[in-house]
């Protein structure tokens, strides 16, 4: 798995709001076809754009949409462009609390609409708390530019497909992750993380959008190593 993500731009004051963008890759390539005919990859490159609007009482309205390409990247036709969208309230309790309730519509997708629900907690100077689905993240502050974490997340994500079987025209890969793993920021600008997890409950389903047939295969439990580069560049 690949990942990549860049900020661009942000832009204040702008319809009563804040507005910023950002490009997503994200890629899976898979190592053989596993007897059930997987193509060699599947990926999105999207952009992630978004408004948030800020209103009395620490009340605070974010939209945002994701358009871009998921797919295996053989061919391109109207199956690889998605357009999903979310809408969530963000209540801002205190200073260090807050919470945030809405949903991701995905339409097209295999799993159409997911929940966007959870609090934020700044515990302390050093402890922070994000329990949220769909990830929720536990972060300690170490000192010396140390930190470590742990959390959990729900991964579901459909990619269209071109396929000599016509009837194989989406694919979606679903897991559930739980992690732990340490950040070391390097300068001001640079911070390099690395993790160990285990994915667990994992599976690939075909779909025929047309007819609304599906094909789950189950895929065994994983122990996996992430390793991430950031900071402003």
């Amino acid at each position: 798995e690949l990942k990549a993500y860049w900020a661009f731009a942000h832009f204040w004051d702008i319809l009563f709001g804040d507005i910023d963008a950002a490009l997503r890759l994200n890629s899976t390539i898979f190592s053989d076809s596993a007897g059930v005919g997987l193509p060699a990859q599947v990926a999105r490159v999207v952009l992630d754009a978004g408004w948030t609007g800020r209103f009395r009482e620490g009340y605070s309205l974010q939209a945002r949409a994701f358009p871009g390409l998921y797919s295996d990247f053989r061919e391109f036709g109207n199956e690889a462009l998605y357009v999903p969208v979310s809408l969530a309230v963000v209540k801002a309790f205190d200073s260090k609390r807050s919470g945030i309730v809405g949903a991701e519509v995905r339409p097209g997708f295999e799993h159409q609409l997911v929940p966007l629900i959870g609090v934020a907690w700044m515990i302390n100077d050093r402890t922070r708390l994000d329990a949220r689905w769909p990830e929720s993240r536990f972060v300690y502050y170490l000192g010396r530019g140390w930190s470590t974490h742990a959390g959990f997340s729900w991964q579901n994500m459909s990619y269209g497909m071109h396929d000599k079987d016509p009837g194989l025209n989406q694919i979606t890969i679903e897991d559930f992750r739980m992690f732990w793993g340490t950040t070391f920021r390097l300068s001001d600008n640079l911070r390099f993380s690395g993790e160990i997890g285990r994915a667990v409950d994992r599976n690939i389903e075909y779909s025929n959008t047309a007819t609304g047939s599906d094909l789950e295969i189950d895929v065994e439990d994983v122990t996996y190593v992430r390793l991430t580069l950031g900071g402003p560049f």
